[in-house]
């Protein structure tokens, strides 16, 4: 964001350093403090250990004292902050890398049609350069829903929890919240990944415009190299298999 909308380049390095210190730090010390004062116990929803009360339910019920967790409400407020707080950051930084790669494009457009006239040319380059604004808006829509998925699933665990009566624990076999809990085992771990994926989709896509007879393996592993397709290799790409 500080390099390509506001050209910040000799500060870029320290921002993303910094970023990244956050991005390790915060979380660690929030889960060390926890650790600490003995707040991580078995929860409701989903079925695992997190910021909560000791023995389960002792807070609702006056009958059954506390015996640990008696900064759960605290904790939980720093967590749901860091998460809401630096995916906000994410998104809000990623539209504003869009929406500046997008004019630079429509300008690119406008000029190239001022000082051209003919006809065939332009508009096979005028469509290449929509095509390159087609992308980058796919590739923003795509981190943004990676990163909505950092604060998705605690939120909607969060709302069932308030919104609905009774213990949720023993309500696991009906299929919806079954599913909700599955889903949220299965892509909540996944925020690395998708963010992997995203950030190599447009390399794989410049390989399979060379080499588009090749399999998929074959491209992952061309992906991950740190070589970049070249002309001659889109001639021998295009030959396809013999």
């Amino acid at each position: 964001l500080v390099t390509i909308r506001y050209g910040w380049k000799e500060i870029s390095a320290w921002i993303e350093y910094t970023a990244h210190a956050l991005a390790f730090l915060l979380p660690t010390t929030t889960a060390c403090v926890a650790l600490v004062l003995h707040n991580f116990n078995p929860i409701e929803m989903p079925p695992l250990c997190h910021f909560g009360y000791y023995p389960l339910g002792c807070d609702s019920d006056p009958n059954t004292p506390c015996e640990r967790g008696f900064h759960t409400e605290q904790l939980k407020w720093v967590f749901i902050g860091n998460s809401v707080i630096a995916s906000l950051v994410a998104i809000i930084s990623t539209y504003l890398v869009y929406r500046t790669v997008r004019r630079i494009f429509l300008v690119s457009q406008q000029r190239f049609r001022n000082i051209t006239t003919a006809a065939a040319v332009p508009s096979s380059i005028d469509g290449t350069l929509e095509r390159k604004r087609q992308t980058t808006g796919r590739q923003a829509i795509m981190y943004t829903l990676a990163y909505l998925n950092t604060f998705l699933w605690p939120l909607v665990f969060g709302v069932l929890g308030g919104s609905i009566e009774g213990d949720l624990s023993q309500r696991l076999g009906e299929w919806w919240l079954f599913a909700i809990t599955l889903s949220s085992y299965l892509l909540f771990p996944l925020q690395g990944f998708f963010n992997f994926l995203i950030y190599t989709y447009p390399r794989y896509q410049r390989w399979k415009k060379y080499f588009p007879h090749e399999p998929f393996w074959g491209l992952a592993r061309k992906v991950l190299s740190s070589h970049e397709p070249t002309a001659a290799m889109r001639y021998m790409g295009q030959r396809g298999p013999r």
